[in-house]
């Protein structure tokens, strides 16, 4: 089989995702880490814990898409795995009223489909 010498369109794409969605929920989740330590917020400590796990899913997202240029099928998996959480995530934001979650179940959405492409399993399976 032929291996790809240049990451596939698809896999750029989802990479570029996950860079700008880490920095985006790594940055949200110190607003909300910040705001939890000032008292604010509805209550602060829901407000903190939801922004540690912001931090967390953030800093994942960002590792997993500097991997992408040499990791394997984990890299993949986990890609996968964040999308997944996204479009769930966003879902349950939907069902409670919050309008925005439309935005994240697309961005979940074409990160999953970028990742389950043929082309991006192939350039993930190649030998290194």
């Amino acid at each position: 089989m032929l291996q790809p010498a240049e990451m596939p369109g698809k896999v750029k794409i989802a990479r570029r995702l996950l860079f700008g969605l880490g920095g985006l929920q790594a940055v949200a989740g110190l607003f909300m880490v910040g705001l939890a330590a000032a008292g604010k917020g509805s209550p602060p400590a829901v407000t903190g814990a939801t922004g540690a796990l912001s931090l967390v899913l953030g800093a994942a997202s960002l590792v997993v898409a500097a991997r992408f240029a040499s990791g394997g099928p984990g890299v993949r998996t986990g890609a996968m795995v964040i999308g997944g959480f996204m479009v769930v995530n966003a879902l349950v934001a939907l069902v409670m009223g919050q309008a925005t979650g439309g935005v994240g179940v697309a961005l979940g959405a074409m990160l999953l489909a970028n990742c389950l492409a043929k082309e991006s399993a192939e350039w993930f399976r190649r030998a290194r």
